[in-house]
C-alpha cells in the first residue's frame, strides 16, 4: 500500500522535470519538431523498461500490468488458456488488442500509466508501492477504474500520465497550431463544430483520447464554458 501522497502541483512540477529530461534524449533531439510525447521513448529510453504485448485477461478488461520486482503473473495464451508469465521487474505488459485499436488514446495512456508507476517508484522508493511482501507485487490497469479517489497510488499514476502525455507548454503550442488559440472558450460539439473539429485534430496530434484531452484542458483552465454533456446549454443566459 502506498504511503506517498502528492498533490496536483507536486505532480505537475515532477512532470515538468521528466519532460525536460525526455526532450534531451537522443531519439527526441533528432526530431525536427516534437508534437507529441512518444510513450515508447518515455518507457524504454527514459526509464529503461521493456514493453511487451500479451492477452492479459479473457474479458480483455485488463489493459496493462507491470511489477517492480521479479514475480509471476497470469496471461492468456493463443489457445485461450491461462498460463504463467515471468515478470522481471522492468517489463510492461500491454493488452495485445489495444495495439490494433484505430484510436490510440487508450493504448498510449496505458503505456505511460504503467511507466508512471515506475517513475514514482524510482523517485520515492521508500514511500511508493508495496513495502510489504504480503501485498501483490503486480500492478494492474483495468477498464473498470473508478472515478472516485479510492486508491491514491492509481490517482497519482493517472495524474502523472496526463501531465506527461499532455505537457502544458506542448499543449499550448499545439492549440495554436490547430487554430484554437490560447483558449477554447466554448466546448460544444453541436453548435461550435469548427472549434470541436480542431479539438479532435489536437487529440489526434497528441495521441490522446478526447476525454483525456478535455479533462486535462479543463484542469489547466484552457476550456471556458463546457457543454460536453448538454450542447443545448449554449442557449442559456448567464446572469452576473
Amino acid at each position: 500500500m502506498s504511503g506517498l501522497y502528492l498533490s496536483h502541483k507536486d505532480i505537475e512540477r515532477l512532470s515538468q522535470k521528466v519532460i525536460s529530461e525526455y526532450m534531451r534524449l537522443p531519439k527526441v533531439r533528432i526530431q525536427s519538431e516534437v508534437k507529441k510525447i512518444d510513450p515508447f521513448i518515455l518507457a524504454e529510453n527514459y526509464v529503461g523498461l521493456r514493453v511487451d504485448f500479451r492477452h492479459l485477461s479473457k474479458e480483455r478488461q485488463i489493459f496493462g500490468l507491470t511489477s517492480y520486482m521479479p514475480t509471476y503473473t497470469e496471461i492468456i495464451n493463443d489457445s485461450g488458456i491461462e498460463e504463467l508469465f515471468a515478470l522481471d521487474g522492468r517489463t510492461i505488459l500491454i493488452e495485445e488488442d489495444l495495439a490494433s485499436d484505430p484510436m490510440p488514446g487508450k493504448y498510449n495512456f496505458t503505456i505511460v500509466h504503467e511507466t508512471s508507476h515506475h517513475i514514482l517508484r524510482k523517485l520515492f522508493p521508500n514511500e511508493y508501492g508495496p513495502q510489504n511482501i504480503n501485498y501483490s507485487m503486480v500492478h494492474y490497469y483495468r477498464s473498470d477504474v473508478k472515478k472516485d479517489i479510492t486508491d491514491w497510488e492509481e490517482w497519482q499514476a493517472n495524474t502523472l500520465t496526463a501531465a506527461l502525455l499532455m505537457p502544458e507548454s506542448l499543449l499550448r503550442t499545439n492549440m495554436n497550431f490547430v487554430g484554437l488559440g490560447e483558449k477554447l472558450c466554448v466546448f460544444n460539439r453541436k453548435y461550435k463544430r469548427d472549434e470541436y473539429d480542431k479539438f479532435n485534430q489536437l487529440a489526434c496530434i497528441m495521441g490522446v483520447s478526447l476525454t483525456a484531452l478535455r479533462i486535462r484542458m479543463k484542469q489547466l483552465g484552457l476550456i471556458g464554458k463546457d457543454h460536453y454533456g448538454c450542447p443545448e446549454r449554449i442557449f442559456e443566459i448567464d446572469y452576473d
